[in-house]
């Protein structure tokens, strides 16, 4: 059956005109890091990340990235006034918006550094803690007066203001700080046994100090006297953040990690953590609704609905990647946030975070028998497709790896370049280990390669290596090379293929014997399909993607629909096609048809559009197992909503909505809701 959409709801999706090699946006990973979550005056949430500042006006389930030009700063403080003022740290620097966010001023900070604890009264005065004092504002940030807490204090751990506008601080020398005149005149308060790192209110009188070490302080005649409550829970006796709701419940995450409730004033807790993908909670928040967001170290921004937990990241691509790699069908992203996997050539991605200690994986193999091996500073192994990860570093001195990166082999050898320990492989899944070191100079190895002939390949910066038996020595292969810093290494169709520091890309046709330059041009990486060569540059005035189509003899830079020119990595997925990661700039994915591999229908389990790329008209297919209202949204890359078709009642089956032109050319996500369920889609619509 299929359903004509309304006509004043018929919909044109678009991107620039799609022809021979060229790029469009990719769906990134969603999560990563959120270092603070709050409501603005407005009434929507804001986020900040390791990537920018995001905004959601319907409690999270819809991000935008508001961070104009700053994407890959660290926004860790946002306020915001009535009107439509925000102003946020970027990093360092401190910037001011009067429309929401969609542009930013920077703001003149006077005799300090670097700025912290940005907070705003009712009255609309401005506070700011820097390296040097506290500073207040009354014109929005135009202007700033220096205040002064004590003679002995010049940087705050903590500042917050209280429901009824009163300034608390946390000095950095165990110091409670009060101010009932907006910081002309300060009390002291108290002095805890260690440093005051957050301070939380339920009303008026009941204020929760948490400190760094000493556990959670607390005053019920609004800071005139302060009690110690018992240990909260972890072995640290600190957290990183706490929260009072309405209903006078406290919640707080310990330095262990997970989240924690108390019900009696701090007096006994209970562990909340449930199935929280990511227990490392880095923020907690109650918004105007009593409900409670944690912002983690790598999943993002989670909800907890009863005693189950969400994720709310829908558009929020705060993750930085460090690589790209696929195996069987499947991308893998290794990420400073752990791995995310996509199953559908990157058009929907999966966390797979739990049991990672450290999540900035820098390398991900897949061994024959199907395990996963992931590395950072230690080495994972996952039986179970990501789901899970078991650190298998023991056997390493101080149970550290420092992965560079891994191979494996059908037998089941896993070969491992590390950072500090040079080759080592173990032959029984990392429960022992093998040094494959001779005749190495250094133990700092870049990468691991094998070729089809069976010899192995490395560098550690001095020189390149082949070795044709693990357990035998290594060979130096320098013959040719200007320079011996190898920063990438690819096996081509009867040709090797090395990256230098800063000399070019040399190829060998006798397996290393002799090396000449073939593209004198600064690749950070090389990836290879049969007798197509790859090659990512960032050198601003001739980077981009560098395709060879004959085995490395020709060049052509691939840049049309790039937004810049910095490409940190281009990746081959056989089957699929091209993916490059473009600095300050995200995922992009080329047009495959150029490289032989035929039209991909988009597709999400139970939702799809045809034929995509468009030009004219495509449809949209909903697929119900049951009766469902069914609502789709187009929303345009930087999550912000185009169209919403209110919902329709559909009955079981498949649904066959048509969209047509009434859109500029572009990229557009696809979402469609029934029940409990959401499905996310790219369609591109060239002119």
């Amino acid at each position: 059956m299929k359903y004509p959409l309304p006509t004043a709801l018929a919909l044109t999706l678009s991107t620039t005109t799609l022809t021979a090699q060229t790029w469009y946006p990719a769906n990134e990973p969603s999560g990563g890091r959120a270092l603070m979550i709050q409501e603005a005056a407005d009434g929507a949430l804001l986020c900040g990340t390791l990537r920018g500042l995001y905004r959601s006006t319907d409690n999270g389930l819809n991000w935008q990235d508001i961070s104009e030009g700053y994407t890959n700063t660290a926004v860790g403080y946002a306020i915001s006034k009535p009107g439509g003022l925000y102003m946020a740290t970027f990093s360092y620097a401190l910037r001011r918006s009067y429309d929401a966010g969609q542009s930013w001023d920077l703001l003149p900070t006077p005799d300090w550094t670097f700025s912290k604890n940005l907070e705003v009264n009712s009255s609309g005065q401005i506070f700011i803690s820097t390296d040097n004092s506290i500073w207040r504002s009354d014109d929005d940030g135009d202007t700033w007066t220096q205040l002064t807490v004590a003679a002995n204090v010049t940087q705050l751990a903590s500042l917050v203001i209280s429901p009824d506008d009163e300034l608390y601080a946390g000095s950095f020398n165990h110091k409670i700080y009060r101010s009932t005149d907006n910081g002309d005149t300060w009390t002291e308060q108290y002095t805890t046994a260690n440093d005051i790192l957050h301070f939380a209110f339920d009303g008026n009188d009941v204020i929760y100090a948490l400190t760094s070490f000493s556990g959670l302080y607390k005053s019920v005649d609004n800071g005139d006297t302060w009690t110690l409550l018992p240990p909260i829970p972890g072995s640290y006796s600190g957290g990183y953040a706490i929260t009072v709701n309405a209903a006078g419940t406290v919640f707080v995450d310990p330095y262990d990690g997970g989240v924690s409730q108390s019900t009696d004033g701090g007096m006994t807790w209970t562990d909340i953590t449930s199935d929280l993908i990511d227990p490392a909670v880095i923020a907690l928040y109650v918004n105007a609704n009593q409900d409670l967001f944690a912002g983690t170290r790598s999943a993002g921004v989670q909800l907890l609905n009863g005693t189950s937990w969400t994720a709310r990241n829908q558009n929020l691509t705060a993750v930085r990647m460090n690589r790209l790699e696929s195996a069987d069908g499947v991308l893998y992203a290794c990420t400073e946030f752990g791995v995310f996997i996509s199953s559908d050539a990157g058009q929907t991605w999966q966390p797979s975070i739990h049991g990672l200690g450290d999540p900035d994986i820098q390398a991900v193999a897949k061994a024959a028998n199907g395990d996963l091996y992931a590395g950072s500073e230690q080495l994972y192994r996952s039986t179970d497709n990501g789901a899970n990860w078991t650190d298998i570093s023991q056997p390493f001195p101080g149970g550290e790896v420092f992965v560079n990166d891994l191979l494996t082999e059908p037998g089941g050898r896993l070969v491992v370049a590390t950072d500090e320990y040079g080759i080592r492989y173990t032959d029984d899944q990392g429960q022992s280990w093998t040094y494959a070191n001779d005749g190495l100079e250094d133990v700092t190895m870049t990468f691991i390669r094998k070729a089809a002939n069976g010899y192995y390949f490395t560098a550690d910066g001095y020189n390149l290596y082949r070795s044709n038996d693990l357990t035998g020595m290594w060979e130096v292969i320098n013959t040719g090379l200007t320079d011996t810093d190898i920063e990438d290494f690819a096996v081509g169709n009867g040709k090797l293929f090395a990256v230098t520091y800063s000399d070019g890309m040399f190829a060998s046709s006798n397996n290393g014997d002799t090396w000449s330059l073939a593209i004198d041009e600064d690749f950070t990486n090389i990836t290879v399909n049969g007798n197509e060569v790859y090659g990512s540059s960032e050198n601003v005035n001739t980077g981009g993607v560098h395709l060879s189509t004959d085995n490395g003899a020709t060049w052509n830079n691939i840049v049309a629909g790039l937004p810049g020119t910095q490409v940190e990595e281009v990746h081959f997925m056989q089957g699929v096609g091209l993916f490059a990661r473009v600095r300050d700039h995200g995922l992009y994915t080329l047009d495959f048809d150029v490289n032989g591999i035929g039209d991909v229908t988009s597709s999400a389990d139970g939702l799809s559009c045809f034929p995509n790329p468009f030009t004219d008209a495509a449809t949209i297919r909903v697929e119900l197992p049951h009766a469902a209202d069914v609502i789709v949204t187009i929303s345009d890359l930087q999550g912000r909503t185009v169209q919403r078709i209110a919902p329709l009642r559909l009955a079981p089956g498949m649904h066959d909505l048509r969209v047509g032109g009434d859109l500029a050319p572009g990229v557009y996500l696809i979402t469609a809701e029934w029940g409990a369920q959401m499905r996310t889609i790219r369609l591109v619509k060239g002119e």
